[in-house]
């Protein structure tokens, strides 16, 4: 069976590492949550298992691969970002686990938002406890269930916080033929000590082309230039992808151009109040997913500054709206201060900040930068 995940360069170092026997006890795997890199991990882990590999790949077909696809392996281990089920009970994965199967399945690039909405957190936050811990530990120290390896995956150790020391004995020196994968987002997240004990393999965005083919399996109705226009604008991130697309290109484009004059246009500070309001109601991965295309659009600015030909590479919509923003009297210096705002503001979202107040203050600084005014960092 043909891996289609996309991280084709990060799966041939895995593959290389297994079938040279060399392979590293605890791995952590880095990248966006969009770009695949739990779909990387349950494909490798499919491999390992698979008793008729074709080449570089799984067959798809023993009972091994069934077991792997549907994440229900006996000796494949699952930890992730849980809630209480209920008053005076720690979070705990195994308690999810049926959900967990059926999330991976159906959303294989969601994130854990997703996941934690999934689950119907009711913006609770997940947590990867010390009792988590503390079963992880046991669980490895038992005897596999199939005679074989043992491995322990943990989705999003950025959860584990402090917990992550009582891991620390078991990441430096797990048991015989037991292996540790780590699927993380962001690095700094995650604890030093753990960082020291693992091998890092770095994920790369999606290509355009992959996501374009991907979306056309999953939306078979949607039209051909539209998967094109959303691959190139999702910026390697298959989750935002589908956000897009779901949510209809031209929508995004609009609400942008909409926020974009009320920010640089005079007095046009309804059209904020507006774009806050409608972005706030359609969700944290939305959001999201309209703040990473207006970086997009920024960072095509900036290249007009240095490149020609830049617009003619876009579609009509975009290059109408940003051959009439180039002529705005703002430099480079700005616009790359306006992208870190707007940075900054994803990753306050993605922790469960309070959106409209994190959209309206985002507002105001854009607007502080291109007018050249201070403004007090209190007040973001």
């Amino acid at each position: 069976m043909q891996t289609d995940i996309g991280q084709l360069r990060a799966r041939e170092r895995l593959v290389h590492w297994w079938d040279s026997g060399k392979i590293p006890h605890a791995i952590l795997l880095k990248g966006k949550q969009g770009w695949g890199n739990l779909a990387l991990a349950r494909d490798f882990i499919q491999y390992i298992f698979c008793t008729q590999k074709q080449g570089s790949n799984a067959c798809g077909q023993c009972d091994n691969c069934k077991k792997n696809q549907k994440s229900a392996h006996p000796d494949v281990h699952f930890t992730f970002p849980a809630i209480s089920p209920k008053s005076g009970v720690k979070a705990m994965s195994h308690y999810f686990l049926p959900q967990f199967r059926e999330f991976t399945q159906q959303f294989p690039y969601g994130t854990s938002w997703d996941w934690l909405q999934f689950i119907q957190s009711e913006n609770r936050q997940g947590n990867i406890s010390a009792e988590e811990c503390r079963q992880i530990i046991d669980q490895l120290n038992l005897t596999a269930y199939e005679g074989g390896w043992k491995i322990q995956v943990v989705w999003m150790p950025e959860y584990l916080r402090e917990n992550g020391n009582i891991l620390l004995k078991l990441i430096e020196e797990p048991p015989a033929k037991t292996l540790l994968i780590l699927v993380a987002e962001q690095t700094e997240m995650i604890l030093p000590t753990i960082l020291s004990r693992v091998q890092l393999v770095h994920l790369q965005p999606l290509d355009a082309t992959f996501i374009a083919e991907k979306l056309a399996v999953l939306y078979p109705e949607s039209n051909v230039q539209t998967r094109l226009q959303v691959a190139q604008w999702a910026q390697g991130d298959m989750n935002i992808a589908q956000k897009m697309l779901e949510a209809g290109v031209n929508n995004y484009l609009d609400m942008v151009k909409d926020w974009f004059n009320g920010i640089f246009g005079n007095n046009q500070f309804n059209l904020i109040h507006e774009f806050v309001e409608e972005a706030h109601h359609l969700g944290r991965e939305h959001i999201k997913a309209i703040l990473t295309y207006a970086q997009q659009l920024i960072g095509h600015l900036v290249r007009l500054k240095y490149q020609s030909g830049v617009l003619d590479q876009l579609v009509k919509e975009e290059a109408d709206f940003l051959n009439r923003f180039q002529k705005l009297p703002v430099d480079v210096d700005q616009l790359l201060a306006m992208q870190n705002a707007i940075a900054e503001v994803v990753y306050f979202i993605e922790r469960n900040v309070h959106t409209k107040t994190q959209l309206m203050a985002l507002s105001i600084r854009v607007q502080a930068i291109y007018r050249k005014t201070p403004i007090l960092s209190e007040t973001l």
